[in-house]
């Protein structure tokens, strides 16, 4: 869904940077093209670190409890901090349930219910809603089944439970195949770091698309 931007003075927003950090900053002034605002901070307060015209991913709630995001690039001038504004004026809502999937290798572990052995994997593809990743038919799970682990997503850790959904054969010469999970009960601050992470994806791909063209 795209939204008209709605953007005013001291609007707080979230700045995500390439490593899947987040950080908060208010908008001090608006100009032509750019905005201004106050030094991105975390949490513990420490100041954003990126070079000057890094890519990012801002958020903000301009309708008060949708989340909408763009795509812009951090312009640090002394002690001064802009950022782009949205690209036509618009914005993106961040899907809750029809989640954009991204090509990802992300380490993860996983347990069944009986939860006498684990198993380290590598995703496949992952979204918002749940991942996929290729291994033997002989893996200890069918449809249907629940599982529950790790995910670790560049510096942190997110625990999941999944429903195994599908069971795909790929008939190549290493006969896998290709299990799709879909994540249950996950709290939205879990499924915010997964869905950033797939945001610095897309942006990732792009960037790669355009510099072979």
């Amino acid at each position: 869904m795209i939204a008209k931007a709605e953007l005013w003075t001291q609007q707080l927003l979230e700045i995500e940077d390439l490593d899947g950090n987040l950080y908060e900053t208010m908008i001090l002034k608006i100009e032509q093209d750019t905005l201004s605002i106050r030094q991105p901070v975390n949490k513990e307060n420490i100041p954003i670190t990126v070079s000057s015209g890094s890519e990012v991913i801002v958020f903000c709630y301009p309708e008060g409890k949708d989340k909408y995001y763009y795509q812009s690039q951090l312009i640090q001038d002394g002690t001064r901090f802009y950022i782009s504004q949205p690209e036509d004026g618009l914005l993106t809502k961040v899907q809750r349930r029809n989640f954009f999937r991204v090509p990802a290798t992300v380490e993860f572990w996983y347990e069944t219910e009986a939860k006498n052995a684990r198993f380290d994997r590598i995703t496949s593809d992952i979204s918002g809603g749940g991942l996929a990743f290729f291994s033997l038919p002989s893996e200890p799970v069918a449809v249907g089944d629940r599982i529950s682990g790790m995910l670790k997503i560049d510096s942190k850790e997110v625990p999941f439970q999944a429903d195994i959904v599908h069971i795909r054969p790929v008939y190549n010469e290493y006969a896998r195949s290709c299990y799709s999970l879909s994540f249950v009960d996950m709290r939205e601050s879990q499924r915010d770091i997964i869905i950033g992470y797939c945001m610095k994806r897309q942006v990732e791909i792009r960037k790669k698309i355009g510099d072979t063209k």
